[in-house]
């Protein structure tokens, strides 16, 4: 929030790519490591019957690992995610969402600070109001779980 209350804008930065049978990369990786890829006529390309290459509950089929791709992203002070944060600014709030690929398949990232969390949010309030996001757009054939966690950081900019 700047002076008076005013908002500042939002800005989401992925943190991860998706690890979905799609990405050839992935494949690749998946092939490489003994796994397999089919095309499944109702649920596309799947890796050992899954959409995910990665996930953490699902590991023990070839191919398919809980190590995920990271990014290391600096929280600092005056810029954060790349977004210049003014010098009036009273508070920012930054959140870490970690969710599975039954949220993602419906809302983007930028989606989650544009249409669903609030700026008064904090942790468990916006994983609340992400999940019933979800479940209200998730498809109703998709057999996606539907998990979140939610770090929330609020900070006076220095």
């Amino acid at each position: 929030l700047g002076a008076g209350g005013e908002q500042l804008a939002a800005v989401a930065t992925p943190l991860t790519t998706d690890h979905v049978a799609t990405d050839e990369v992935e494949r690749e990786r998946v092939v490489a490591a003994g796994g397999f890829i089919t095309d499944d006529a109702k649920f596309g390309l799947r890796v050992n019957g899954l959409q995910v290459t990665r996930s953490l509950g699902d590991v023990g089929s070839p191919g398919t690992v809980a190590t995920p791709s990271t990014t290391r992203i600096p929280l600092g002070k005056g810029n954060v995610l790349g977004v210049d944060v003014p010098p009036n600014a009273v508070s920012l709030v930054q959140y870490v969402v970690l969710a599975s690929d039954g949220v993602w398949g419906g809302i983007s990232v930028q989606a989650l600070l544009d249409e669903i969390i609030q700026p008064e949010m904090r942790a468990a309030a916006a994983g609340e109001a992400i999940l019933n996001a979800a479940e209200e757009r998730a498809d109703p054939n998709a057999l996606d779980n539907l998990s979140v966690a939610v770090y929330c950081r609020v900070t006076k900019p220095v």
